[in-house]
């Protein structure tokens, strides 16, 4: 069960990677982020921490509340797409 292994993992870290927040933690917590509503996690306490500290983080909140970065919106609601990105920055 990937909570199990994920629990195991989080216990005494802060995130998955020794390195600090990566990829690795926006990509289970994007995941995580649509199970809980069909699987509960009361019972895997790091898991929750850590569900917690990803959740808490700016880019997330931004996200969910469906803001998109400046740039991001200049690069994808132009005709001229990534060509009008790379020349404005």
């Amino acid at each position: 069960m990937l909570r199990c292994a994920l629990e195991r993992r989080l216990v005494g870290r802060d995130y998955i990677l020794d390195g600090g927040f990566s990829a690795a933690d926006i990509g289970i917590g994007q995941a995580l982020y649509m199970a809980r509503h069909f699987a509960r996690t009361d019972d895997f306490p790091a898991l929750g921490a850590w569900y917690a500290r990803v959740t808490a983080r700016k880019g997330f909140r931004n996200a969910a509340a469906g803001n998109r970065p400046t740039c991001f919106i200049n690069a994808t609601s132009t005709r001229h797409g990534m060509a009008e990105f790379v020349r404005n920055r």
